[in-house]
């Protein structure tokens, strides 16, 4: 079982090229006890709610850790590349929440410079995954690392149609 499970996961990481966070925690938030707060409400108000998952993202979190640690294995082995986008703004209008949700050093994973890309997206946690149209800063960003990859990786090849990247159906809100 085990043994399958390794195959599994070298095969998910062999064939993986390329991946986008987006503000992810990969060593945890300060802000996951608002999460516990909200947890906590949810559950009066009847709603299921997941204490343990908002334990994990707390700061210095072992099980967050081994899987940070473990995840940057993986990437060693491959040829895995990351593109990580930071959020460049706190939440403005919550009290307490004027900081950044995820650190700097917790949204990258700290790689050498021929893996991981990092740059600031200007925006919140919130708002950094949401683009109202083509023209927002945001999808314009995201999308033109999605294109450059694309024409880095498969070069001069003749691309079949299914392989290209439409960026036009990535979803704006």
């Amino acid at each position: 079982m085990r043994l399958q499970a390794i195959r599994r996961s070298e095969t998910v990481r062999d064939q993986t090229k390329f991946i986008i966070f987006l503000g992810t925690p990969h060593r945890g938030s300060a802000y996951a006890g608002w999460g516990q707060i909200a947890s906590n409400l949810a559950r009066l108000a009847l709603q299921d709610s997941n204490k343990r998952l908002l334990e994990t993202l707390e700061v210095n979190n072992e099980v967050l850790d081994n899987i940070h640690e473990e995840f940057k294995t993986i990437a060693f082995k491959g040829t895995l590349k990351v593109h990580t986008f930071q959020e460049s703004r706190g939440i403005s209008g919550m009290k307490g929440l004027n900081e950044k949700v995820v650190d700097d050093f917790s949204s990258k994973l700290d790689l050498p410079r021929e893996l991981e890309t990092v740059e600031s997206i200007d925006a919140n946690h919130m708002q950094m995954a949401r683009y109202s149209s083509r023209d927002d800063q945001g999808y314009r960003a995201v999308s033109g690392v999605l294109k450059a990859f694309v024409r880095q990786e498969l070069g001069s090849q003749q691309v079949p149609p299914a392989v290209v990247v439409d960026t036009a159906d990535v979803a704006c809100t």
